[in-house]
């Protein structure tokens, strides 16, 4: 998103992927990280 940095770690199998974890960039404040919260052009 343009607003959110999001990250997944994701298992995939023959039967359908599965997300296992996924943090939001939205979150991080609560464990003291105060910059690079917001999306970066590649």
């Amino acid at each position: 998103t343009n607003k959110d940095v999001i990250a997944q770690i994701t298992s995939a199998s023959i039967a359908g992927d599965l997300v296992l974890a996924a943090a939001y960039s939205h979150e991080l404040p609560r464990y003291g990280l105060e910059v690079g919260l917001t999306n970066y052009a590649a």
